[in-house]
């Protein structure tokens, strides 16, 4: 009781909502030790991204792993560099190795921002690190079930058969995805095609409402029950498709 009830003060008090500490970690597939230095290299420069501390300044902050890199008495077991220090370049590990990381860390840090951001924006996203080619093999391998795949794939691979269903229904209709951004948000041939997608799929109200770009997911999903009890008979729409 107390900690829903600091959870509902505090997302009040700062505008969010749902769980205080939602979605801080995750578990990623990381295909090779290229995928591994990126993933490295967007960790150490967190706080410098945040503006807490000047990439030059680094080695310095208390509030990261990154100093302890650069010695190895003292050092957790589990901090182990090797493999990200010699992709990035065959450097060893040692306060030498380390240091050329760090001036390596700062031509990352001073390359075109919005190329870095939205490289370091995708590994926010998703669940696979890698190129598309070894993505598509672990799917293939998830979808046959040789492989246990992790909540974020799931969702994908789930989506992805969402969005298949979705073009196969604009197609049907004469319809094209630049059709759901021009016309009007609650269209019919929009409620036939979402009530559609949602009978034939499970697919969720907010990933309904964004891609057929209906408005507020409870809006449309209240408008979609009543097409469907009250409209889709009669509808063109619905016997299209």
């Amino acid at each position: 009781m107390c900690s829903r009830f600091f959870s509902n003060r505090f997302n009040k008090f700062v505008g969010e909502r749902g769980h205080v500490f939602q979605d801080r970690y995750r578990a990623l597939v990381l295909e090779d030790e290229t995928a591994l230095l990126q993933v490295v290299d967007y960790i150490h420069l967190n706080p410098v991204r945040a503006g807490l501390v000047r990439v030059e300044d680094l080695k310095a902050y208390p509030l990261s792993s990154f100093p302890a890199f650069f010695g190895r008495k003292g050092r957790p077991k589990f901090l182990d560099p090797a493999e990200f220090l010699h992709e990035a370049g065959g450097l060893s590990d040692s306060p030498a190795g380390m240091g050329a990381y760090h001036r390596r860390l700062k031509l990352v840090m001073e390359e075109d921002p919005a190329k870095r951001e939205k490289e370091f924006e995708a590994l926010c996203r998703g669940w696979y690190i890698g190129s598309g080619e070894g993505k598509a093999h672990l799917a293939g391998q998830i979808q046959e079930g040789n492989v246990k795949a992790n909540p974020d794939a799931l969702v994908e691979l789930q989506e992805v058969k969402w969005d298949a269903l979705l073009s196969a229904g604009l197609k049907a209709l004469g319809k094209k995805p630049v059709d759901c951004l021009r016309e009007r948000k609650l269209v019919e041939w929009k409620l036939a095609l979402g009530t559609w997608v949602k009978l034939r799929s499970g697919a969720g109200n907010q990933w309904v409402s964004q891609r057929l770009n209906m408005g507020h997911p409870n809006t449309a999903s209240r408008q979609m029950m009543l097409y469907r009890t009250e409209r889709s008979k009669g509808c063109e729409y619905w016997k299209t498709l």
